[in-house]
């Protein structure tokens, strides 16, 4: 044995035991050394005895009397790896303290997937995992998963046992082992075993469990598996079988497995996916940090009811309308929320009125009925004197502006009707004088008010009459014009340039028309003026003036404002030029910082269906990041739009291969899906989401919505009528609708609807009788008429279809003649004259009056789109259709509606 050399290395430090702690204290600068001695005096014994080693000798030497042996055999049985855990386990069980010691330190290594050839910084990091904090434990795995130490990272947390720990940790174990079996499984040549093993470390949690079950569904492991799970017992057993049934789509196989896993709440979303709710609707616990409505359990016992087809249990509307009349504002807020959600929207909007008549207005208005709406502000149906209530209003503005609220919401709720109906005479002649006295009183307050009337966020913005009171409180004086400025339209990185360019574009311009012109190009006003025409042009040559910085900031001003305003045509006329120029979103200063221009500008070339260079653009992403699944299923997408279907399946094996039951990634790629119009496709996506989710209440619900809305357009009313009822409480759950009462009667009734429609051959009288009940409660409301008329046509009601067609016509034209200047009212009924197929000549005539109006208006757009199409002509439809695009690029509606124009059936009659 060659002890010099080894004494030779004793002498630097004479304590020297051969472990990796001593290797973590000497921050592993000798480590190579150190490797290459064991090895030497490990071959060196070997030779001095004159014998062949054997395994058995191996595990005898771990308790030799000689120290450099037993370190020498600890370094032979590491080196072995995996096959040396027999022999490990053997010595564990030995009796010998010193080989057993030794024996569980190699294990634990082993077991960790540290080796001596690991690299020492991942080495020293996981031998000092066990010696420090659990605050300091969660710094070493974030810096070993910087490392890519997957195999690591992922024994760390399958060994750890501190709950602390664990807790801190959970976060950043999250996704590990789907990540690192990605770089397995994403080249050309997979490692599909290698992958499996990854996949099978940690701890068995549902999430973890589903991407393994994914695994098996995507390499044909999935029936083997399951034949193999019968025969495991107990709650593992039951955890296991249901993540890999709902791998494999079976929903009742999976929710009775999962019931017996302990999953219950996963049971019952299982059940509500396959058209039962009530499971979900009686047990699901409220998310936390959430204040429900306080009858919150009452209302569960009513669904119940509803769906049992039994009249809801007698005193709780009566108790939820005291509710409503008593206690804090939240309270009574939650106490009308649910009377919506029951579909008592008569007793809830009277109450509503009482607290909060702002609501109250946009519920009536919303749903075309006026008079109603001016009650709930006081104002006579017959004879509303705008002037008379205005003035009470501003009278309490400006003498007491501190309590000021409820007075300032009013006037900002009357000022936009008036100007929505096109009576903007009456609203400059009620604010005008009232406007200016504040300004003159307290130029602060005047600032603040006008602030909250026009405000940004705001859904009943008043434009005219504040423009022109501002603009008189400015006058001509630059600093106010600029205080003006940012009180109306903010401080963006876009607006300050935009107003310089107005000084430039006119140098004459006054105060109060450049106010104007940028409200009109911001898209704050009507542009009346074609103020939007006149500038860009104007813009485009100053492009190609002055010095380089000069243009490009230019250039990022067209660009912000076409984004702004969206307009793809424009958009992409910069884009290209910027392209042909060379020049990079990131060198137009700070508004290419600030707006997402490359991101916007895939939406634009989608929207003009310049599909070889989003191509391009996709798989160079695509290169980029090999294992995301993501940008592979934007690739994927692009590929079929031009025809390349043998390349799209290729990156969609590669998806299949990559996903894992990852389901952050799927509601990625369905969205890329429906981008790219395949909604077929991210339909199939938003299922598995839903099916595979095993987090919170949340990320169901999310699914859910998606899957909800897919189910309205493919006429699943089974599936529509489940997933609205879950939809309803999760939302009073969370406290998010209960201000907003039109969204919540608005689920109700198309919940009810979808009852009726899948049960109308089992009880059709009793299925009609409830679809007149929804009629009833949604005969105005415009969004209503999205599935309800096509549906009675598709289950052969004709006679009640037109009839209650009829009905909702005449109150749509009643609301016309009285405000003719209702451009929203003629869209509204000309998209529910469409959706009927019904009245065709008078639905064109006015939408087409209502675009004279809102010419940029998509909603409008594609609703003469659908009229052609209902029609049967494809060509004008698309027509439409490609302009609505044009002016709201990447809207999943808008992009529905084309796909549905270009290859769907045309409307039932």
């Amino acid at each position: 044995m060659s002890s010099g050399l080894f004494r030779g290395f004793t002498r630097i430090r004479v304590d020297f035991p051969l472990n990796l702690q001593t290797f973590g204290a000497m921050k592993f600068r000798l480590l190579p050394t150190c490797l290459a001695v064991v090895s030497f005096s490990l071959a060196q014994a070997a030779e001095d005895r004159g014998q062949e080693r054997v395994p058995g000798e191996l595990i005898r030497q771990l308790g030799d009397e000689r120290y450099p042996v037993r370190e020498a055999a600890t370094f032979e049985l590491w080196s072995m790896g995996e096959k040396a855990r027999p022999l490990l386990k053997q010595a564990i069980a030995s009796g010998d303290p010193e080989v057993a010691v030794r024996a569980r330190g190699v294990l634990r290594k082993i077991h960790l997937g540290i080796l001596p050839d690991s690299p020492p910084e991942v080495v020293e990091l996981v031998v000092k995992y066990d010696t420090v904090s659990p605050q300091a434990r969660l710094v070493i795995v974030r810096r070993l998963k910087q490392l890519r130490a997957w195999r690591q990272v992922l024994r760390i947390h399958e060994l750890e046992r501190d709950p602390k720990t664990l807790e801190l940790i959970s976060g950043e174990i999250d996704g590990v082992a789907v990540e690192a079996a990605r770089e397995l499984l994403a080249d050309d040549e997979p490692d599909f075993s290698g992958a499996k093993e990854l996949l099978e470390m940690g701890r068995p949690e549902p999430a973890q469990l589903m991407a393994l079950a994914d695994f098996h569904r995507m390499a044909g492991s999935l029936e083997n598996e399951l034949r193999k799970a019968e025969k495991l017992d107990g709650e593992a057993g039951h955890l296991w079988r249901y993540v890999l049934l709902a791998a494999k789509g079976d929903l009742d196989g999976a929710a009775k497995e999962a019931d017996a896993a302990g999953q219950e709440v996963i049971g019952a979303r299982l059940r509500a996916l396959d058209g039962d709710p009530l499971p979900w609707v009686k047990m699901v616990p409220v998310p936390p940090q959430q204040i429900p409505p306080d009858s919150l359990e009452a209302y569960r016992d009513a669904v119940v009811d509803l769906w049992d087809n039994r009249p809801i249990a007698g005193g709780l509307v009566a108790s939820l309308v005291k509710e409503s009349k008593n206690g804090g504002v939240d309270e009574r807020l939650g106490a009308l929320g649910l009377l919506y959600a029951l579909g008592e929207s008569g007793v809830a909007t009277d109450s509503m009125a009482e607290l909060v008549p702002v609501l109250a207005f946009f519920h009536y208005e919303n749903n075309e009925r006026v008079d109603d709406a001016f009650r709930s502000l006081g104002l006579d149906p017959a004879e509303p004197d705008f002037e008379a209530w205005a003035a009470k209003r501003f009278e309490v503005v400006i003498n007491d502006p501190d309590n000021s609220e409820d007075e300032l919401n009013a006037l900002a709720t009357l000022g936009w009707f008036l100007e929505r109906r096109e009576m903007d005479e009456m609203a400059m002649k009620i604010f005008s004088e009232p406007l200016a006295e504040l300004a003159r009183q307290d130029p602060e307050i005047f600032l603040d008010k006008t602030n909250e009337l026009f405000a940004s966020f705001s859904f009943n913005r008043v434009v005219w009459p504040v423009l022109d009171a501002s603009a008189a409180f400015a006058g001509e004086d630059p600093a106010k014009l600029i205080m003006v400025r940012d009180n109306l339209f903010g401080e963006g990185v876009h607006v300050s340039p935009l107003w310089e360019s107005l000084g430039l574009y006119d140098p004459k311009m006054d105060g109060r028309t450049k106010l104007r012109m940028t409200a009109e190009l911001l898209g704050f006003a009507p542009d009346d003026s074609n103020s939007l025409e006149k500038w860009w042009e104007w813009g485009r040559v100053q492009m190609d003036k002055g010095a380089k910085d000069e243009r490009r900031e230019m250039m990022g001003l067209l660009l912000a404002i076409s984004a702004v305003r969206s307009d793809a045509i424009r958009y992409l006329e910069i884009t290209d030029l910027m392209h042909a120029r060379e020049i990079e979103f990131s060198d137009l200063g700070e508004l290419g910082e600030t707006f997402r221009f490359a991101e916007y500008e895939l939406s634009c070339l989608i929207a003009v269906g310049r599909w070889e260079e989003i191509v391009e653009r996709r798989r160079l992403a695509s290169a980029r990041v090999p294992t995301d699944p993501i940008r592979r299923a934007y690739l994927a997408g692009a590929l079929r739009k031009v025809g390349k279907e043998a390349e799209a399946a290729l990156e969609e094996e590669k998806i299949e291969r990559l996903v894992l039951g990852d389901v952050r990634a799927m509601r990625w790629i369905a969205r890329a899906y429906t981008g790219c119009g395949d909604f077929e496709r991210a339909g199939e996506w938003w299922w598995r989401v839903a099916l595979e989710t095993t987090g919170s209440t949340e990320e169901f619900s999310y699914a859910a919505e998606a899957v909800l809305a897919e189910a309205k357009e493919q006429g699943n009313w089974k599936l529509v009528a489940s997933l609205g009822e879950l939809q309803m409480l999760y939302h009073l759950m969370m406290g998010d609708r209960s201000d907003q009462p039109w969204t919540l009667l608005r689920s109700r009734i198309e919940t009810e609807m979808a009852r009726a429609l899948s049960t109308i051959d089992d009880d059709r009288e009793a299925a009609i009788e409830m679809l007149e009940r929804c009629h009833n409660r949604g005969a105005t409301d415009g969004s209503m008429a999205d599935y309800f008329f096509p549906a009675l046509r598709s289950v052969g009601l004709t006679e009640q279809h037109d009839r209650w067609f009829e009905e909702t016509w005449k109150s749509y034209v009643d609301v016309l003649e009285r405000f003719p200047g209702s451009h929203n009212t003629r869209n509204t009924a000309a998209w529910t004259a469409a959706r009927a197929n019904r009245r065709l000549d008078q639905a064109e005539k006015m939408i087409t009056e209502a675009l004279e109006a809102m010419p940029r208006q998509a909603a409008y757009l594609d609703t003469l789109g659908e009229i052609w199409f209902c029609r049967g002509d494809r060509e004008k439809a698309l027509k439409w259709s490609t302009k609505a695009l044009l002016h709201e690029p990447g809207e999943s509606t808008l992009v529905r509606q084309h796909e549905r124009f270009r290859s769907g059936d045309f409307p039932l009659k």
